[in-house]
């Protein structure tokens, strides 16, 4: 039987079933990894710590920081990759894994690990350059919209600015879009007194922080009591870290 205050669970880890402590994907995921179907690598934040947020003030508990930390490094042993690395750089997915699909939560974080530099080390793997590129941009827009509270039309100029890079695309282009990220970075510091934070570490934290809050965000409370969702049911949200895999981009031949 799962001890439910142990935080953080790899798909391996466990033969349970408890959909309240690891969520419908998550619980799934561990099936499937049962099972011998080849899945993808990761872990399990369990609901718990999502309550515990709420009872430290909605603030994530050091601990559970450490255990993530320690959780991140064994992620790096299994997937060879280095998590902030600038040669071989890992890039994680964070997503929300409810007892039962619950709108309102926030579904899933992309690409986070994502800056200057491990964007450079992605590049020099050979993987298309300007798909890259694109994936870089639509992380920061996302991650600022989605984590940090940014209204989306925020960066409406820096679209259009894109699609003029985008054109006729070339290796001497990388600087254009150095100095585009650069620029949105900027507007964000400007316009709202944030500093988007370029450490992967700090995004994660902040990602996990954004998803458990949105638990109880308006939708998903509104949610929850037009369904009767209630506590018995689900209890707070899990939420599933896993390697993202970038096999599906082009690389340079």
């Amino acid at each position: 039987m799962e001890d439910k205050y142990k935080p953080i669970y790899f798909f391996n880890d466990t033969d349970e079933k408890n959909k309240k402590l690891f969520g419908e994907k998550g619980t799934r995921l561990m099936e499937m990894t049962k099972q011998g179907v080849n899945v993808i690598s990761g872990f399990i934040v369990t609901s718990t710590m999502c309550l515990l947020f709420y009872d430290n003030q909605e603030k994530l508990l050091q601990f559970l920081m450490t255990e993530i930390r320690a959780a991140i490094r064994k992620l790096e042993k299994i997937t060879g990759k280095i998590f902030g690395d600038s040669k071989n750089p890992l890039f994680i997915s964070v997503n929300s894994s409810p007892a039962v699909s619950i709108h309102g939560i926030i579904d899933n974080i992309l690409n986070l690990g994502m800056n200057d530099l491990t964007v450079l080390g992605l590049i020099k793997q050979q993987y298309d350059q300007q798909t890259i590129w694109e994936s870089y941009v639509r992380f920061v827009i996302s991650f600022s919209n989605t984590v940090l509270g940014i209204n989306i039309d925020t960066f409406k100029e820096i679209k259009e600015d894109k699609q003029k890079i985008n054109h006729n695309f070339s290796n001497r282009k990388q600087d254009k879009y150095l100095i585009l990220i650069k620029k949105m970075k900027s507007l964000i510091k400007e316009k709202y007194n944030i500093d988007f934070p370029d450490d992967p570490y700090k995004q994660l934290e902040l990602a996990i922080s954004a998803i458990f809050k949105s638990y109880m965000g308006k939708k998903a409370v509104e949610y929850r009591r037009q369904y009767r969702i209630t506590k018995e049911i689900a209890d707070g949200t899990a939420i599933i870290v896993c390697e993202m895999v970038f096999d599906t981009i082009g690389k340079d031949n």
